[in-house]
């Protein structure tokens, strides 16, 4: 690599050897730059290893619990249902009926990440 130490020196060698010589800086260069990219994939990995958060069961509650009553909604009542969310969204956007088509809907559960929290949430909230 002493030949990179005067640049006059670089413009006086062949195209060839030139060539050679930007070959070899590129490939340490995306050698190095892939051995540290590894290397921190593997300390996150080691981290989040360490890190991670452990689930811990719920204590038995002293009284018994009661289930929470499910109540099957019949497919007939679709319909009611359908029309009730797209009145929500026509109040709370004001949007008009006609520009809306309601394609999927679907119950969010309690038991979404965090993640999905935020996107329901930001989608919920959003300007149209």
């Amino acid at each position: 690599m002493k030949e990179f130490a005067a640049l006059q020196d670089m413009t006086l060698m062949p195209f060839a050897e030139r060539l050679g010589h930007a070959l070899t800086v590129t490939a340490l260069g995306m050698g190095i730059t892939f051995i540290v990219l590894i290397a921190l994939l593997f300390a996150i990995k080691i981290m989040s290893a360490l890190l991670k958060e452990k689930k811990v069961a719920p204590a038995e509650p002293a009284t018994p619990a009661v289930a929470p009553v499910v109540q099957e909604v019949p497919q007939e009542d679709e319909s009611e249902l359908v029309a009730v969310l797209m009145a929500a969204i026509v109040a709370s956007s004001g949007i008009p009926y006609e520009r809306l088509k309601l394609r999927s809907f679907k119950e969010v559960t309690e038991d979404l990440s965090l993640w999905s929290k935020a996107g329901v949430s930001e989608t919920m909230n959003r300007e149209i």
